[in-house]
């Protein structure tokens, strides 16, 4: 039956490559202009549809277009790289209705009363290998995609007046935005009867560098994927010079849902909040991504306001669906600086996270992390804060981070790594040390807030004191901690707010009420030395059940081996033998020795094989002739 049966496949293959409409194919030969005569011109072999293509020479044309061109039905349009479109006198190059693709062209429209290269607000527009340049908002369209594209120099160098794309659907693939000043995407207008986060804009190996402005989204959901957003949007002027800027650097995003994975966001700066990344009532993850010498006035990388916007003013269909939000997975913040609050993030709402790095970020309040009721800002400034709480509800406000690290932030006035404010500061495996105060402050800590909470933590060799809680603060906790030589203090914590100080330990101070003086002896990169007695000092049941240790440590080391925990953020190296001691570090050569021995047992189990296995050939060898003998004699004797 399945032989009888290939004619039958192959004869509906056939049927089927009959049934598929052949694209029509014009070639342009008239290259002057898109209305030249002396052969077929581009506006003609636009009118009759499908694929068009050039036959004008060898080298470079530009084509002038004197108007619209008018798309109706399905276009594609290849200039095999030699060809340029430029113009129109009014108006957009391409008025369109349906489906164009755009292949391997330049297109500029620069024209006085210019209206970009594409009209289209049903199109769907495809590019592939085009660069678009020294055109003002340059593309309306419904869907729009762009793969190995490049958008060069577009807008007005007088200030921002529009976006590169503005569509409902954007996709981005191996593109390229350099030194353009309007907004590389945008599209946010009012939309009744449209669903709430229905706008996608997808955004993969793309780069974004010495743009004016950001990416505006509204109600949409942003994701970003091994891209590259350098030196974009604005530097902040010092002190109160200037004004304060709407935008981030690179995104700004409201009522919307937004993910970077494995991107790095670097020297973007923003004269207001953000200087890479401002989101309003928005979900944000930011996932193996490295934010770098990023500048704002407040949150020198990211500016989260957490808190739900009051009036969804862009769709009317739907729930917004939304957990606005900040979650870090191992994101890297450096060398970012904010100038009044925030040097890497500064949030309100919720900021949650695992495995982030903070070091050498710089701020006045919050070396690393600010919380906005900690950030002062002058009265010419105030406004800010108001506006963003008038447009929001009110919403739960705290940071939940496990294994943070936090190395070398510098703040003014403030939290030398972490300025909670008024929201509750909860971390577990964390390390926080080398942080301090430019000027020095006797009385600032590293860690500083309403309502502190640690596990499982080590804050030490901090520039400053360890854990500060404010005046008017409501507890601190601490579980499995290690406080050590801090500068200033341990902790300062008012009367009666000490919650707990469980299985804790500080050293050589003895402020943190409830914890004993000890030295954990710990080795230069913060792990318990073997015989550390810190090793076996931790309160095992808190180790395993504490939220945010979930019984790993910092370097995700499983704890409670053997029954025992330790006291801070790592527990002895898994290198080292708990019981010997003995360190495969400190004798690189014992593996091979181990090695070898293990490949001379196989040798000598090989051997002993083969001679085990000899012995009994020759054994059923010698049997054998002594059967054939004892045959033959038997054979020969006389009957």
């Amino acid at each position: 039956m399945r032989i009888r049966s290939l004619p039958c496949i192959a004869l509906l293959g056939s049927v089927v490559g009959l049934a598929a409409p052949a694209v029509a194919e014009t070639t342009v030969t008239a290259c002057s202009a898109d209305n030249a005569s002396g052969g077929i011109n581009l506006r003609s072999a636009i009118a009759a549809g499908g694929r068009v293509t050039f036959n004008c020479g060898a080298t470079p044309v530009v084509i002038k277009i004197t108007s619209p061109l008018p798309v109706n039905t399905p276009t594609q349009i290849d200039g095999a790289s030699r060809i340029t479109l430029e113009g129109a006198a009014a108006g957009p190059i391409f008025q369109a209705s349906a489906h164009l693709e755009l292949d391997s062209l330049q297109l500029k429209n620069d024209a006085p009363g210019a209206a970009g290269i594409v009209r289209g607000s049903a199109a769907e527009v495809v590019l592939r290998g085009v660069t678009t340049s020294n055109t003002a908002s340059a593309y309306v369209a419904a869907t729009f995609s762009a793969q190995d594209s490049t958008f060069e120099s577009n807008g007005s160098a007088a200030g921002v007046i529009g976006a590169i794309i503005d569509a409902e659907r954007v996709q981005l693939t191996k593109a390229s935005f350099n030194k353009n000043f309007d907004h590389p995407i945008a599209g946010g207008s009012e939309a009744a009867g449209r669903e709430a986060l229905s706008r996608q804009i997808s955004i993969d190996a793309s780069t974004f560098t010495g743009n004016a402005a950001s990416i505006l989204a509204f109600d949409a959901v942003v994701t970003v994927r091994g891209s590259k957003f350098s030196s974009n949007g604005q530097a902040p002027p010092v002190g109160t010079a200037g004004s304060w800027v709407c935008c981030a650097g690179a995104l700004t995003a409201v009522n919307s849902k937004v993910s970077f994975h494995d991107s790095e966001l670097t020297e973007n700066g923003a004269p207001g909040f953000g200087g890479a990344i401002l989101a309003i009532g928005s979900e944000v993850l930011l996932v193996r991504s490295l934010l770098q010498s990023n500048r704002a006035r407040v949150g020198g990388a990211v500016f989260s306001w957490g808190q739900p916007v009051s009036r969804n003013i862009w769709s009317t269909a739907g729930a917004a669906r939304l957990s606005p939000g900040l979650t870090l997975v191992q994101a890297r913040f450096h060398d970012n600086v904010a100038q009044f609050g925030g040097g890497a993030i500064a949030w309100s709402g919720l900021l949650t996270g695992n495995a982030a790095l903070f070091a050498k970020n710089e701020a006045d309040a919050g070396g690393a992390l600010a919380h906005w009721s900690a950030v002062a800002l002058p009265s010419e400034f105030m406004l800010a804060f108001s506006e963003l709480t008038a447009m929001t509800t009110g919403a739960a406000q705290s940071l939940a981070l496990s294994k943070g690290i936090f190395i070398e932030n510098k703040a003014r006035t403030a939290g030398a790594a972490i300025s909670g404010g008024s929201a509750g500061v909860a971390l577990g495996d964390a390390l926080v040390a080398r942080n301090g105060f430019s000027p020095t402050s006797p009385t600032g800590a590293a860690i500083e807030g309403a309502e502190i909470d640690l596990a499982s933590s080590t804050i030490a060799d901090n520039a400053a004191g360890g854990v500060k809680l404010a005046p008017t603060g409501q507890r601190a906790r601490m579980v499995n901690v290690l406080v050590l030589r801090n500068a200033s203090f341990g902790c300062s914590v008012p009367a009666g707010k000490q919650a707990a100080a469980t299985a804790s330990w500080q050293f050589p101070m003895s402020d943190c009420l409830g914890a004993p003086v000890r030295d954990p002896q710990l080795q230069s990169n913060y792990k318990p030395t073997t015989d550390s007695a810190v090793t076996h000092a931790g309160d095992r049941s808190l180790c395993m059940s504490e939220p945010l240790v979930g019984g790993l440590d910092l370097a995700t080391a499983v704890r409670g081996k053997r029954g025992r925990c330790a006291i801070g953020a790592y527990e002895p190296d898994p290198r080292v033998d708990p019981l010997s001691g003995w360190s495969g570090i400190d004798h690189p050569w014992v593996p091979w020795i181990l090695f070898l021995i293990l490949l001379l047992f196989l040798l000598l189990g090989f051997l002993l094989a083969f001679w085990w296995s000899r012995r009994r050939c020759h054994g059923r060898r010698a049997s054998t002739m002594h059967g054939v003998s004892q045959g033959s004699h038997a054979t020969s004797s006389p009957e």
